[in-house]
């Protein structure tokens, strides 16, 4: 029953192998899924407590709601983790889906699922009061003890007036806040620890090449569901061009098809090629991506294959 933060997590996190470089995440992930990697489905080997005592004061700060760019994406995509591993502590994700009357489908849930769950977490344990919304951070640095002089406009955690001291080992995070008037209201706060969970959905892979800025050119999947939904799109428009050969990609595909849209599908390696991802995706799990992968190996310009209105084009 001790507690893990009062452990040797060294040496607990030796011998451990796994898909991640860090050892502490290969440990917390083999505590809470100990053959999850195998497919298995073993009970946790942590026990979640809350103690008042070591609670550490905390702000987030995010541009939307709880959940993040989960809210952002189609709700109807299927996550690529399974459901159970975005479960939240002392609130199992499957009991919160069939409170709800859904269930899992092949142990994945979709993102509008998940972004829910998270919003009602946030509820269900009185989190409100750490989260601020429409929050934008322009700037991270550290201090070190320097005077920091602050307009009279902005807002700084913890120190009231125009001018402050900060601490030895601080960070500095400055930003402003959206307001429903439109305007931009400034912050300042400082912290002993800054945690930068951005992920990279606001910052889509870019090619780097003449005409990647025309306005029919689409960087996010978002960007292809607005022009779905506007009918910018539709069976009868010339096909969709799809570079890459990530999921990202094979959402995409899947996404143009469902909508009927013809599609040409550009990557630059081989079919066959071992270090594809879908090599390490299970098919009975994942049965969507292998699809793609099928209609990538048998429709291209040099055959002639089941899926009408796809043709791909490997190693271009």
């Amino acid at each position: 029953g001790q507690s893990l933060l009062e452990q040797d997590l060294q040496f607990l996190c030796e011998g451990l192998e796994g898909r991640s470089p860090s050892p502490l995440a290969l440990l917390f992930d083999t505590l809470v899924r100990p053959d999850g990697d195998l497919g298995g489905s073993a009970e946790s080997q942590l026990t979640w407590r809350r103690e008042a005592g070591h609670c550490v004061p905390h702000l987030v700060l995010g541009k939307g709601p709880p959940g993040g760019a989960w809210h952002s994406m189609e709700g109807s995509m299927f996550t690529l983790s399974l459901g159970d591993w975005m479960e939240l502590p002392s609130m199992r994700f499957r009991d919160w889906m069939r409170r709800r009357g859904r269930h899992l489908r092949n142990d994945r849930a979709t993102t509008r699922d998940i972004a829910q769950y998270y919003q009602h977490y946030v509820k269900e344990f009185s989190l409100q009061e750490h989260f601020v919304l429409g929050s934008v951070v322009t700037s991270v640095r550290p201090l070190q003890g320097h005077s920091v002089a602050l307009d009279p406009a902005e807002e700084m955690c913890g120190q009231p007036g125009g001018g402050a001291d900060a601490p030895p080992e601080m960070y500095e995070i400055r930003g402003f806040h959206e307001v429903e008037s439109g305007n931009a209201s400034p912050f300042c706060l400082y912290a002993q620890n800054v945690v930068l969970a951005t992920g990279s959905y606001d910052s889509p892979s870019r090619l780097g090449v003449e005409g990647e800025d025309l306005p029919h050119v689409f960087h996010t999947i978002r960007d292809l569901e607005r022009a779905l939904e506007m009918q910018q799109l539709d069976p009868d428009s010339d096909p969709v061009l799809i570079v890459g050969a990530g999921l990202t990609a094979a959402d995409a595909v899947l996404l143009a098809r469902h909508s009927n849209v013809p599609v040409l599908h550009a990557f630059r390696r081989a079919v066959t090629d071992s270090g594809m991802v879908f090599s390490q995706l299970p098919q009975l799990m994942f049965p969507e991506y292998h699809k793609v992968h099928s209609m990538m190996a048998e429709q291209s310009l040099c055959s002639c294959g089941p899926y009408q209105g796809y043709t791909s084009l490997p190693r271009h």
